[in-house]
């Protein structure tokens, strides 16, 4: 048989690039006349097929340990709109979430009473507050609260 015509039909029989099937011994396969024959010859390691070749990932992988650590995110590296990189409604549910636990805390406190609670959790539905502090700003501005405000601090544990 036609070597080439042998690695046309070893191509179609296992579904590979004709560029893959490798021929050790040409002198066998010229004596094998039908397909069978050359599967014999695969299995016996006279046709052989390479290994199909990857594209790495090592470039792709350090990229992104750097932007765990914050780099690569300047305004050259987007791609996407700001809503696609950071979903607008997430991020609304995530301060309304927690502005009512404040007003909730402040409550449970006794700092603010049912009917201001009431007012401030209507208006952090309305979206009227940009932040927690935001909050406390507009309680101590219109005297809502027996007591001056202010948000908690958070404890930060530094190594000495």
């Amino acid at each position: 048989m036609n070597i080439k015509r042998a690695k046309t039909l070893v191509k179609r029989m296992l579904g590979v690039g004709s560029n893959r099937v490798k021929i050790k011994d040409t002198k066998k396969v010229k004596e094998s006349i039908t397909a069978d024959d050359l599967r014999s010859l695969i299995k016996q390691k006279v046709i052989v097929i390479d290994e199909k070749k990857g594209n790495t990932r090592i470039r792709g992988k350090v990229n992104q340990l750097q932007r765990e650590k914050g780099r690569r995110r300047g305004r050259g590296n987007r791609r996407g709109t700001l809503n696609a990189r950071a979903n607008l409604k997430q991020q609304w549910i995530q301060r309304v979430r927690s502005q009512r636990k404040l007003i909730k805390e402040l409550k449970k406190e006794n700092k603010i009473d049912a009917k201001v609670y009431k007012k401030l959790y209507y208006m952090i539905k309305g979206n009227y507050f940009k932040s927690k502090s935001s909050i406390i700003t507009y309680i101590n501005d219109n005297n809502l609260s027996t007591q001056k405000l202010s948000l908690p601090r958070k404890s930060s544990s530094q190594p000495t």
